[in-house]
């Protein structure tokens, strides 16, 4: 893992950093969005290229931090939101050359995101308490989602976020 100013982490999926309103550079912004919002619009545009004229379905990865408001992960939450949002545009424009987009939020999954939370069972009994299923996801559930979303039993859905969290509070 690539350590970043300001703890930075690089991650599998993108960057998350805790800053704070007053701490958050320029550079901050342009990273986070760079990463996010840049790398799913050109995702896109390279599986487009790939598919010709036949068609097919696009997920986009964002976060439940789009939904949910919390001290010093502005960056990252905006970045995610832009990313839901992005997707509904691509799922509109693409939807002509019979192209579906769709995007996955989610939630606390074990990775080396949540590490600091993992490692201490009081935080992690205290985040667990608001998610119905009391418990965070794993990878693959996440994937589970996605495969749904390009599988034909999803062939009728587009512009849509499939949240995956266990049922957590979005505000």
């Amino acid at each position: 893992m690539e350590s970043c100013r300001i703890g930075w982490r690089r991650l599998a999926t993108g960057v998350y950093g805790l800053n704070g309103v007053l701490e958050t550079s320029g550079a901050d912004l342009t990273r986070m969005h760079e990463i996010h919002v840049l790398g799913a619009s050109f995702g896109v545009q390279a599986a487009v290229s790939a598919m010709g004229e036949s068609g097919g379905a696009i997920v986009n990865v964002a976060s439940i931090a789009a939904y949910v408001v919390r001290a010093r992960s502005g960056a990252y939450s905006a970045s995610k939101a832009a990313v839901e949002h992005l997707t509904e545009f691509q799922a509109v424009e693409l939807g002509p050359r019979r192209i579906r987009v769709n995007v996955v939020a989610p939630g606390m999954i074990d990775t080396y995101m949540l590490s600091s939370l993992t490692g201490e069972p009081a935080m992690l009994r205290s985040a667990m308490e608001p998610v119905p299923l009391r418990r965070i996801g794993t990878p693959g559930k996440v994937s589970d989602a996605v495969l749904f979303l390009l599988s034909d039993a999803a062939r009728f859905v587009t512009g849509h976020t499939l949240v995956v969290d266990g049922g957590g509070p979005r505000r």
